[in-house]
């Protein structure tokens, strides 16, 4: 097995370089994954706008490129990894794409698609195409799962998330979650609340209530109350902590949610061995089922 593989990465905003470009404490982008893993190294990277490459070239000292044509006009190595960081819109016309270069892998951002019809083009893509991995990072955190399995045989649970943005784009990360430990949705069920769409889900060990959160104070949070206790999963993962139910609290180390990326690029290397990953079941089950919802609300 190679020891490095060369990357390549479509799409430079947030996700792909913003969010830590200016911080040494976190990794939460591909780049700063990417810099610092052992395992990979970045070949170039791709975006039409101008401003971005060179932001991108004058961080990462490595040439852009507009285009995938103009990428494969010039000399290059062997590409093992791509990484799709665009636009949701454009997911599964760059993996139609990118098969020009025969990538061994496929890292892709979530949401996977934008609407149920293009699951099914995506999956015959892949039926001839390189296998994906998808970013659900949350998935990789040990202590998270670990806990997430604890309260799951500890008997029934009630879990409510709050979610920022869209439905889709931030509650697939939650419902990859349950589906991983509570198994797959038996059923949903929409539930205004003060004139707002929110919905109820049903598993075989646990219901969860999704409801967007207020903004800027508990994104993308959530609480599971179990017999033994109460975990509480707070803004992002930036805060985490159980109480049980003597009320004697654990506090967990930020580590794993501050370093997030790596582990993804951690679970890219375990592909490469030949390792089994769950993402994209997970992400394509999920998203369906928030997809539905979301007709369900229109």
């Amino acid at each position: 097995m190679k020891k490095v593989f060369n990357v390549l990465l479509l799409g430079l905003g947030n996700i792909a370089m913003g969010y830590d470009m200016d911080r040494d404490d976190v990794c939460w982008t591909h780049l700063k994954a990417i810099s610092k893993h052992s395992g990979f190294t970045l070949i170039s990277a791709i975006d039409p706008d101008p401003n971005q490459r060179d932001k991108f070239e004058a961080h990462a000292k490595i040439s852009a490129f507009s285009t995938l044509q103009e990428f494969l006009a010039v000399a290059h190595p062997e590409i093992d990894l791509v990484v799709i960081a665009t636009p949701t819109r454009h997911h599964l016309d760059d993996y139609r794409q990118i098969k020009k270069i025969k990538p061994s892998l496929v890292l892709m951002e979530k949401p996977l698609v934008n609407s149920i019809d293009q699951f099914s083009e995506l999956k015959t893509e892949l039926a001839n195409g390189p296998s994906i991995i998808v970013n659900l990072f949350r998935l990789y955190q040990r202590s998270l799962n670990e806990k997430l399995s604890e309260l799951n045989r500890s008997g029934y649970c009630r879990v409510h998330i709050r979610y920022s943005g869209s439905l889709v784009h931030n509650g697939i990360h939650f419902i990859s979650l349950l589906e991983a430990h509570f198994g797959e949705c038996l059923s949903y069920e929409k539930i205004m609340v003060n004139d707002e769409a929110c919905f109820l889900m049903q598993y075989k060990n646990a219901n969860a209530f999704f409801q967007k959160a207020y903004p800027d104070l508990d994104d993308n949070s959530m609480t599971v109350q179990s017999p033994l206790g109460t975990y509480y999963y707070l803004n992002g993962g930036r805060l985490s902590f159980f109480i049980d139910k003597n009320n004697v609290q654990t506090h967990y180390d930020q580590y794993e949610f501050n370093q997030h990326m790596l582990y993804v690029y951690d679970k890219c290397m375990d592909f490469f061995e030949k390792k089994y990953d769950k993402s994209l079941s997970l992400a394509i089950s999920g998203q369906n089922t928030l997809l539905k919802c979301e007709q369900s609300h229109a």
